[in-house]
């Protein structure tokens, strides 16, 4: 059975003491609960090809095909609630897969978002700053790997990785909706419960990524 979002971080208490204080800003909370799940996403294999120098085409559009199939599903709900304007990774893979020759596949593989549609408001509200924390997040990331493709492999398109260069400020913007949610936690409007939400949903969306990435193969690219 696929867990559901409520389960797939139940053990929040390995990252976070029941009886810590949220005293520390939420930025920093996610960085050091979300460690273990971040590493595990880069250590994928077909990911952690992006940087080789011998990276290959059908590799490449499988790793666009692996985001794709993240992010279609899943950016209708978070530029519903993303305070800031939210550039769409889905429509950036697109434009690099056509140069690619892959038509807009189908998107299967929607149970995560299905789940946070599912959520009550608030709750989506704080899955959507949850996993935004991991997107943009990503920006530095995607900075490095398309200043290596531009030096191993010119030929790829790279409308995905570049957009750092188009809003190279959603991570500040992330930054300042973050203080937004310490100012709630420090006044109460928002309970431990909903704090461990937010770190459960973080650790759920690089746990969601990195099993699309382990599912997704360079056969499925072809």
């Amino acid at each position: 059975m696929e867990p559901t979002l409520a389960t797939r971080s139940q053990t929040v208490s390995e990252t976070i003491s029941e009886t810590e204080t949220i005293s520390a800003p939420i930025a920093g909370q996610l960085r050091s609960a979300t460690q273990v799940a971040h590493r595990n996403l880069e250590q994928v294999p077909l990911l952690a090809r992006l940087l080789n120098h011998d990276l290959s085409t059908v590799e490449y559009r499988s790793i666009l095909l692996a985001f794709y199939h993240f992010y279609a599903p899943l950016e209708p709900i978070i530029r519903e609630f993303a305070p800031y304007s939210y550039h769409s990774r889905s429509q950036a893979l697109l434009t690099d897969l056509k140069h690619l020759d892959i038509s807009a596949p189908l998107v299967d593989k929607k149970c995560f978002a299905q789940q946070m549609q599912t959520l009550p408001r608030l709750q989506r509200e704080l899955a959507a700053f949850a996993s935004l924390y991991v997107i943009e997040g990503s920006t530095a990331g995607g900075q490095i790997i398309s200043r290596r493709l531009a030096k191993t492999q010119p030929s790829l398109p790279c409308e995905f990785f570049n957009i750092w260069q188009r809003q190279p400020d959603t991570w500040q913007a992330w930054r300042q909706w973050s203080t937004h949610i310490d100012q709630k936690l420090a006044s109460n409007l928002l309970n431990k419960c909903q704090f461990d939400f937010i770190i459960a949903h973080a650790n759920a969306t690089f746990n969601e990524l990195q099993a699309i990435f382990q599912l997704q193969s360079p056969h499925l690219a072809t």
